[in-house]
């Protein structure tokens, strides 16, 4: 029951977050700006736009992610029917990495707030060289018509790995936590150094995506185990 409780605060501790956040960054704009600002120098852009890092991942990295998406379809088909574990187990697995992405990364941020909210990229304002406004997050707005700023695919991809972490148990599943938020904020400092996000694009993004894992994970797996613990 304990355990329960701490589960569940889990979950309640991170949609305060969430929520405080979200005031923070709505009632305090500037923020944005002056984050952003550290990263943009007049003389030579944003800091990692056009340099090797900023060419190889765009070149790269960001195009190979159908390939990764396949492998991860792969994967799930291979723990479904060849894994070790008890059927039901495997079962509420796959359905849960999947849900993880497809209901944050896919759903929410890219076919929801990406497409709806209009928010300009930094690279693209006025106060960095561009000509279009900046407005502060979730206010919706009319300066970019698909794919924009608010919130950040690259960030809620590269969060919602935590699922994968959370699948084991023990150390190694703090230690695989700890790998996925660190590559989190990563890519964020890295989207916020080519001016393609604001860190509230980056934050609130993580949050999302994170608060959605949390609830699929006790919808899917903890409590399909407790089921399973209670029957034996």
């Amino acid at each position: 029951m304990a355990k329960r409780r701490f589960n569940l605060s889990k979950i309640t501790f991170l949609a305060a977050t969430l929520t405080a956040v979200s005031f923070i960054f709505m009632g305090f704009p500037q923020i944005d700006i002056a984050v952003s600002a550290l990263f943009y120098k007049p003389e030579q852009n944003f800091l990692l736009r056009d340099t090797p890092l900023h060419l190889f991942v765009d070149s790269w990295i960001r195009p190979s992610i159908k390939y990764l998406a396949i492998a991860f379809v792969v994967a799930c088909v291979y723990k479904l029917f060849l894994g070790k574990s008890p059927i039901k187990r495997r079962f509420n697995i796959v359905a849960f990495l999947f849900s993880s992405f497809l209901l944050g990364p896919v759903l929410l941020v890219n076919g929801l707030l990406k497409e709806f909210i209009g928010r300009a990229r930094p690279k693209n304002i006025i106060e960095y060289g561009g000509t279009k406004i900046f407005s502060p997050a979730y206010f919706p707005a009319d300066q970019c018509e698909t794919n924009c700023s608010f919130v950040s695919g690259d960030a809620a991809v590269a969060f919602s790995t935590i699922a994968f972490a959370l699948t084991f148990k023990g150390k190694l599943r703090f230690h695989l936590v700890a790998v996925a938020l660190s590559f989190g904020v990563l890519v964020s400092i890295y989207r916020l150094g080519t001016g393609a996000h604001f860190l509230s694009d980056t934050v609130l993004s993580g949050l999302f995506c994170i608060l959605i894992i949390l609830i699929l994970e006790r919808m899917l797996l903890r409590k399909a185990d407790q089921t399973s613990r209670a029957r034996n």
